[in-house]
C-alpha cells in the first residue's frame, strides 16, 4: 500500500537522516493516511484526525512486528506453540491490512464530499464551456452531483469517477429575437 517510489516524490517526503535508505516506517503510514496529499489539507479540508489514524497504525503494526522476526526463542518450539505463533502473526497482519483499507476509506470519503463541493462552486462560478458552445445565451438551473467515486490515491493523482446532470436553460437568438419570434428557447 505504500511503495517507496511512491511516497519519495510526495510533497511531504523528506528523507529521514537517521535511516540508512532515508525512509522509515512513519513515511509509508503517511502514505497509507493521505497518499500525496499534504497533512494541512488532509486535516484542516477534509477534517480527518490523521494523528489517531495514525497511533492506531502504528499500534497494529507494533503487533504483527512481533510476530514477524525469528530469533532464538522460536527455534525448536513444538508445533502447538509454533501453531499458536502463526495464528497470532496472522491475525496481527490481518489487522493491520483491515485498519489500513479503513483508513484509505475515509480518506476517499473525506475526498468524495470535498469535491462534491469543489464542483458544485466551481459550475456556478464559471462558465461551462461545453454548454457556452452550444447556444447563444444560457442558464444554468441546476447541478446534481450524483455520485463522486475515488478508485485510487497515490502520489501525485487522485483517481475518480463523477456523474451527475447540469440542468441548463438555452436561448439560440437575442432577447429581441425571441420577443419577434426569430430565436428558440428551451430546457
Amino acid at each position: 500500500m505504500a511503495p517507496d517510489s511512491e511516497f519519495r516524490v510526495c510533497a511531504w517526503y523528506a528523507p529521514d537522516k537517521t535511516s540508512r535508505t532515508g525512509i522509515t516506517r512513519a513515511h509509508a503510514i503517511t502514505y497509507v493516511l493521505q497518499g500525496g496529499l499534504s497533512s494541512d489539507y488532509v486535516i484542516k479540508t477534509l477534517k480527518l484526525n490523521v494523528l489517531v489514524n495514525k497511533k492506531r497504525l502504528i499500534d497494529a503494526i507494533n503487533t504483527l512486528h512481533k510476530y514477524t522476526h525469528v530469533n532464538e526463542d522460536t527455534f525448536g518450539i513444538d508445533v502447538l506453540r509454533a501453531s499458536d505463533k502463526a495464528d497470532l502473526a496472522i491475525n496481527a497482519l490481518h489487522d493491520v491490512i483491515v485498519l489500513a483499507n479503513q483508513c484509505r476509506v475515509q480518506l476517499a470519503r473525506a475526498l468524495e464530499a470535498q469535491i462534491n463541493k469543489e464542483v458544485i462552486a466551481a459550475a456556478i462560478g464559471e462558465t461551462i464551456g461545453a454548454i457556452d458552445e452550444l447556444a447563444t445565451h444560457h442558464c444554468i438551473d441546476d447541478i446534481n452531483v450524483e455520485a463522486v467515486t475515488i478508485s485510487r490515491v497515490c502520489s501525485e493523482f487522485i483517481y475518480l469517477k463523477a456523474s451527475g446532470t447540469v440542468e441548463v436553460e438555452l436561448q439560440w437568438g437575442s432577447n429581441g429575437d425571441l420577443s419577434r419570434g426569430e430565436g428558440i428557447a428551451g430546457n
